[in-house]
């Protein structure tokens, strides 16, 4: 039995050692592992020493569109009157590539009127002014079923701009002026006020379109006359069909 306790009083004593020499290794092995990180600590400034004086990374400013999108603008590429949509789309294209070349004013305004055929569509522009129709100033253009656009006819005139403003007379006071004149009350068109470029002038009048007859007989006509004192600066006679 003396034998037995020694033999375990020996065996113990052996482990113990060796359970006191991995202890004291794992402890070096985690001390040493330690030291890197340590070191990095070390290099950060302290808490006490963050000052929000510090410079702030600013963000990278992107090139701006002029509507203030963060995309770099794009020059606008036009699209030929070919491969419009349809003949009327065509027909503004290639007005707007003639505006400069035909000299059209910026205080005109051309509104088109779109005539259909089998054979293809006419776009004809009237040109107006604060919303006055100047009379006989228009553009016609062709587009072909290919949406290929060719002048028809131009008829504007770069004229100057007209006061709409200025004093004029009420169109029964032209009539009564005018005295030998009653407008026409079958006429569908009746009165109608208009800009209306005497030949030779640059500058129209400001005045009043009306279908009349002469003292109540004979054809109606289509008389101009000057708004501002009632004298007549034209007349159109309807054709036979269109007469009454």
């Amino acid at each position: 039995m003396m034998n037995i306790a020694k033999t375990l009083g020996v065996f113990f004593g052996i482990w113990a050692v060796w359970v006191a020499w991995e202890f004291q290794h794992s402890i070096r092995s985690l001390t040493s592992a330690a030291e890197p990180l340590q070191r990095v600590a070390s290099s950060l400034p302290a808490p006490q020493q963050l000052s929000l004086a510090s410079p702030i990374p600013q963000p990278v400013r992107l090139p701006q569109r002029v509507d203030g999108s963060a995309m770099p603008s794009l020059p606008e590429i036009p699209v030929p009157a070919r491969f419009a949509a349809t003949a009327g789309e065509a027909a503004e294209t290639f007005l707007n590539e003639k505006r400069a070349e035909w000299g059209v004013r910026e205080y005109h305004e051309l509104r088109p009127t779109t005539y259909e055929s089998p054979m293809g569509t006419k776009v004809k522009y009237a040109a107006y002014q604060d919303g006055l129709p100047i009379l006989g100033s228009e553009i016609t253009l062709e587009v072909t079923q290919d949406r290929d656009v060719t002048l028809g006819e131009n008829n504007y005139q770069a004229v100057k701009k007209v006061d709409v403003t200025q004093p004029i007379l009420e169109f029964n006071q032209v009539l009564e002026r005018a005295g030998r004149y009653q407008l026409d009350m079958s006429a569908t068109s009746g009165v109608s006020k208009l800009l209306y470029l005497v030949p030779g002038s640059d500058e129209p009048e400001l005045s009043y379109s009306m279908q009349v007859k002469e003292n109540g007989n004979g054809p109606t006509e289509n008389l101009i006359f000057r708004a501002s004192d009632g004298q007549i600066l034209g007349r159109q006679v309807p054709r036979a069909e269109f007469r009454r």
